[in-house]
């Protein structure tokens, strides 16, 4: 203690083994500082390789120094190296990113490294909300790792700033996992954003990564875009995958609570709460939702009953407004849905029976329609073409929902509606698989001629099978590429005694 020791110099042909997580410094040249109390080096050498401008401070008796030692460090850090520090970010970081670090060790084996990133010339990925910052786009990102007995265990402090991505206030949580080892690498287990806006999205969020790999969100703000979680891409049209394709993410659990959310390019919902449970397959086990679209409440649950059986319930006060939202029907305006079903049983899941209600609603624009009532001659046409369209007072179907991966199938049975200018009878089968549409079916005119003919006594029972009969139809069918069938209308064909009163759904007992 009567001696002091000093030392100033330059430092070349440096190899120090080991400096940060195993890895060795070389190089040079550097310079050396040492005092009482410290040894520095700085200057520019190669970690692991990798060109690096650091400054690192060492303390010589540690028991009374605010930390063993530290290194702060300017260097690219590509994927390589964020490996060799144990910090696994794939899928969420990818390309090299200049990095100044300031890592230091405390006793107890404990360490931080504070963390600021140029992240323009990177890839970064919101997989599962389809969200992406390419490289090129300017952007930063601060960050303040924990690590301890050298394995990464948080990041606190996170914040990313880029011009269409902005997360506030992150914290991550890292795990090792068993098959990894004691000195694998960590995958990120949970994580919070206090506020996370990239696109129209504007919320909180919630995430965590299971030990099986499924993936948990909970969603909590203004505005969320839901489309990547509707199977719709960024134009709200269905990706067009084959039917062979297997589904590439992972399962996932994600609860939504938001004022707004798009379902589809043009489309929001207000007031929207959403629960899903999807399987590693693809499949949707659970999905609940409320909402409001367009003039009325819209109410969704798609889960097991209490039996174990699956069962599905779809009501929509406003139902063009929500089919339209849903990208599931575009040519339709009001109404009230009801869309009621159930497996059998919990061992037959995949196959749903039920019955679909709807009331008072208006047809628009439908193609498929025009070219029927085009068959049958310029009855209603001019309404469905123009104004606000047919009026029909009642739908009624039977279906059964066939869930596939490959491809569901949607049988319909005993379809029938009527309105002011027409009445329809329909049953058929559409196939998502193969892409199809086979529907056939019955169109009546409501004219006044065929309400005459039905009720004058003997002739209504002979010509038209008595009250509510018609002899003025036809018959049509739908058939081939669902996005081009080809429709044929037969306007000569007789109909079957008592099939208005079927569409007036006059057979029905009074409610």
């Amino acid at each position: 203690d009567q001696v002091q020791i000093t030392a100033d110099g330059t430092l070349s042909n440096v190899r120090m083994p080991g400096i940060v997580k195993g890895m060795d410094l070389t190089g040079g040249p550097l310079s050396l500082n040492v005092t009482k109390d410290t040894v520095q080096i700085a200057g520019k050498a190669k970690l692991d390789g990798r060109p690096v401008t650091l400054r690192w401070q060492q303390y010589i008796d540690t028991a009374k120094a605010p930390y063993d030692s530290q290194v702060t460090a300017e260097l690219v850090a590509d994927e390589a190296l964020r490996t060799r520090l144990g910090v696994d970010l794939d899928g969420w970081l990818s390309g090299a990113v200049p990095v100044n670090v300031t890592y230091t060790e405390f006793p107890g084996r404990r360490a931080e490294a504070a963390i600021q990133m140029d992240i323009t010339p990177a890839t970064l990925s919101l997989k599962p909300f389809d969200a992406t910052k390419p490289p090129g786009v300017s952007g930063q990102a601060t960050a303040l790792l924990h690590l301890e007995n050298g394995e990464a265990r948080d990041i606190k402090e996170l914040t990313v700033q880029s011009a269409d991505m902005r997360i506030e206030d992150g914290t991550i949580t890292f795990r090792k996992d068993s098959a990894s080892g004691t000195s694998g690498q960590t995958t990120i287990e949970r994580g919070n954003i206090s506020r996370a806006v990239f696109g129209e999205n504007d919320f909180s969020l919630m995430f965590e990564t299971t030990p099986a790999g499924a993936f948990k969100i909970a969603i909590d703000g203004a505005f969320m875009d839901a489309r990547p979680f509707l199977g719709k891409d960024k134009k709200g049209k269905d990706k067009k995958a084959k039917s062979t394709d297997a589904y590439e993410g992972p399962a996932m659990v994600v609860s939504v609570s938001v004022a707004r959310m798009r379902t589809h390019t043009a489309r929001i919902v207000e007031g929207a709460k959403i629960y899903l449970d999807r399987d590693k397959t693809g499949a949707i086990q659970q999905l609940e939702m409320d909402a409001v679209a367009g003039a009325g409440a819209v109410y969704f649950r798609f889960k097991p009953d209490e039996t174990g059986a699956l069962a599905l319930r779809f009501e929509a006060d406003d139902a063009g407004a929500a089919l339209r939202a849903f990208d599931l029907y575009n040519n339709m305006a009001g109404g009230r849905l009801v869309v009621a079903g159930r497996a059998e049983n919990p061992a037959t899941p995949k196959t749903l029976k039920g019955t679909v209600a709807l009331t008072d609603f208006h047809v628009t624009n439908a193609p498929v329609l025009a070219r029927i009532l085009g068959g049958l001659g310029p009855t209603g046409l001019s309404q469905l073409l123009g104004g606000e369209g047919l009026y029909f007072a009642r739908l009624e179907s039977g279906f059964e929902w066939i869930i596939r991966p490959q491809g569901d199938i949607h049988l319909i049975r005993d379809g029938r509606t009527s309105g002011s200018s027409l009445g329809l009878t329909f049953d058929g089968k559409i196939d998502k698989e193969a892409g199809t549409t086979d529907i056939e079916g019955t169109i009546v005119p409501m004219s006044g001629v065929n309400e005459i003919i039905g009720n004058i006594p003997l002739i209504g029972d002979i010509l038209a099978g008595g009250r509510g009969g018609a002899i003025f139809a036809a018959t049509y069918a739908i058939k081939g590429p669902s996005a081009e069938p080809t429709v044929t209308v037969n306007p000569l064909a007789v109909l079957a005694p008592g099939i208005l009163r079927r569409i007036l759904f006059e057979s029905d007992p009074t409610p």
